[in-house]
């Protein structure tokens, strides 16, 4: 999962970040936007195209982040 994340540059978006990165055929998302001092919501998106996502993929970035 880290290999998917520190290969691509991060886009600062004001008051939040994203990074992109792929793992395979997936395009995997990273939305972190700060909302207060204790409240920051945590996005990942993982898809092989339009229409078909990996939820299971991306659940497992998220509790990577989380540990």
């Amino acid at each position: 999962m880290s290999s998917v994340l520190t290969r691509v540059p991060v886009n600062e978006t004001g008051r939040g970040t994203e990074k992109r990165g792929r793992k395979g055929e997936l395009e995997v998302t990273v939305r972190i936007e700060r909302v207060s001092a204790s409240v920051t919501p945590v996005d990942v998106i993982a898809k092989k195209n339009v229409v078909a996502y990996d939820r299971t993929f991306a659940k497992q970035v998220l509790d990577a982040m989380a540990k």
